[in-house]
């Protein structure tokens, strides 16, 4: 690995203004979203200063238009070095070197793996001196990934999609939103994008929770209008004895209105972004909000939700959901249902739980808006210019989206972690039912990279076939909506010239919201100010926030 001086200097100067996040979770169990900014030069065919490959290497046959088809495993005795966070799952029971998919990984693509685990990022960068490989979102770098390509840091693979990354070109030519997120602005394509497939499980994983023994001893079905969600928690107070019938920790109660979980009542998409035939909304400063706020405040009023929900925590919101104190809240399939049903049917074996779609005005309408995960959440597999044998590294990234490769990432080993059934990979008892007693995301990461972000495409089954009926049954209720029609990109490439402001006019806009979202629930402020709220974001700067983010948009679409 090599650097000029000139390069290491330079990266020295930028560390300081890096803030890159590594390893993530799974969708089944998280969300992420906000925006990075990016910008430099344009995209040429040439960018970072490499020539285009001429013709096709070992490891590759060239197809009849001309492209190449690269074969495995690659032959050439070539060693890279990759770096990553530690894997979080499965670095709980071994290093990552250490477990049988690292192994694997080597052994069906015919490349060597050095490993660099990425303590610092900045320390990375300044140190000049990059790994052949990095895995990782650079969305927090300066100038975002167009900037990292200006700097001389990631070399973009458009001259190679063609030639030897001709199946990741053929997963991102399949869905339009894979195409358009693995892009930048300046149409470079930076690296291997981990992708997730639009299912239950992937594109969604979180909603609205509801206590189903208590509706089956009341004879209640599960509510899907608001009338009917307030009637259901006057049910629970009055014959349950819940003191909070929903609860809910600040970050929980805005996403209520974040995800439009509750919102669509009041014609109101939810309280963030959102688009409407191309324009795009913010909730928060939508006339509609003060109509959802009404709302909200009649349900604390009422004493139907944790009065002290502003100073709740996760703890203390898990517990009332298990003892009786609440039944409603709004949790994640896996860290939420999953967790909750077992170990409320430990006190209790008739404890149960469903998911709720989120809510309409009326019976038979489909809500405009569920929580939607992004599609490229961000993390990518870059090979950077240190790299001396890049058509090596292309394909090595290119095998993830290979069928067999695709097998690997998700599934493992077959006979160990995975078998085949009808035609189809079935996880085994080895990391489903583990003998050893490690919980399925552990287990299954010793074999796959399935458990963490990389380069290959996430489907459904890491949690659908680990779920119980319960779980597949609140990951079918959440996606009941037209989310579609309204989503935006949680992570629009906000244009460098315009990033700083952004983010100065987001921060204080996104403070003022938080706090008045609190003082109008609770009472403390009354909506008869509500005007007032609305001119005071305007003076912070609302409308230039969402016509810069209009014109990220823009730029995505085309």
């Amino acid at each position: 690995m090599k650097r000029t001086i000139s390069k290491r200097i330079r990266a020295m100067l930028l560390a300081a203004l890096l803030t890159v996040t590594c390893a993530v979770l799974p969708a089944c169990g998280s969300s992420s979203s906000g925006s990075s900014a990016s910008g430099g030069e344009s995209a040429s065919s040439s960018s970072g200063g490499e020539s285009t490959p001429s013709s096709a290497g070992e490891g590759t046959e060239a197809s009849s238009e001309g492209a190449v088809k690269s074969t495995y495993p690659i032959e050439g005795n070539v060693t890279l070095s990759y770096a990553s966070g530690e894997r979080g799952n499965a670095s709980a029971i071994m290093p990552f070197v250490d477990t049988p998919f690292w192994s694997s990984w080597q052994e069906q693509t015919g490349i060597t793996l050095e490993f660099v685990q990425i303590q610092d990022f900045s320390l990375l960068m300044a140190s000049g001196d990059y790994p052949d490989i990095i895995c990782t979102n650079f969305s927090g770098y300066a100038g975002g990934v167009d900037g990292a390509i200006k700097d001389g840091i990631i070399l973009p693979i458009n001259d190679y999609l063609d030639t030897y990354a001709s199946d990741y070109k053929a997963r991102l030519d399949s869905n339009e939103e894979w195409a358009k997120g693995a892009v930048t602005p300046l149409g470079n394509y930076a690296g291997f994008y981990h992708l997730r497939t639009n299912d239950p499980g992937v594109s969604n994983s979180y909603g609205l929770v509801i206590r189903q023994d208590w509706l089956d001893d009341l004879g209640l079905e599960v509510p899907t209008t608001a009338d009917e969600f307030v009637e259901v928690l006057r049910a629970f107070r009055d014959e349950k004895g819940a003191t909070s019938p929903l609860t809910g920790d600040a970050g929980i109660i805005a996403s209520m209105g974040n995800y439009g979980l509750a919102t669509s009542p009041f014609g109101l998409v939810n309280t963030s972004y959102y688009q409407i035939d191309g324009t795009v909304h913010f909730g928060a400063a939508e006339p509609e909000y003060k109509d959802y706020l009404a709302w909200m405040n009649s349900l604390y009023e009422e004493g139907l939700m944790d009065r002290n929900f502003n100073t709740l925590d996760s703890a203390t919101n898990n517990s009332n959901i298990l003892n009786g104190t609440s039944g409603v809240t709004a949790g994640y399939a896996g860290g939420g249902i999953g967790a909750w049903i077992p170990t409320g049917q430990a006190e209790d074996p008739e404890y149960n739980l469903s998911g709720m779609s989120s809510l309409v005005a009326n019976k038979g309408d489909t809500p405009m808006y569920n929580q939607r995960q992004m599609s490229v959440p961000g993390t990518m597999a870059a090979i950077t210019t240190s790299c001396e044998n890049v058509e090596a590294a292309v394909q090595f990234l290119n095998y993830g989206y290979t069928e067999a490769g695709n097998l690997l990432m998700q599934y493992g080993t077959e006979g160990v972690s995975y078998e085949m059934v009808d035609g189809a990979p079935h996880y085994t008892d080895e990391v489903l039912h583990n003998p050893d007693g490690y919980p399925f995301a552990q287990a299954v990461g010793l074999y796959a990279y399935v458990s963490d972000h990389g380069p290959y495409i996430q489907g459904p089954d890491f949690c659908t076939q680990s779920y119980s009926d319960a779980q597949n049954a609140a990951l079918e209720a959440w996606t009941v909506s037209d989310v579609d029609q309204y989503y935006i990109p949680d992570a629009l490439s906000i244009g460098a010239d315009e990033a700083d402001e952004y983010t100065s006019i987001k921060s204080e806009v996104d403070t003022y919201v938080s706090e008045n979202r609190i003082l109008f629930i609770t009472g403390e402020r009354s909506l008869d100010e509500f005007d007032d709220y609305l001119n005071t974001l305007k003076d912070l700067g609302v409308d230039r926030m969402i016509e810069i983010y209009q014109n990220a948009y823009d730029v995505y679409n085309s």
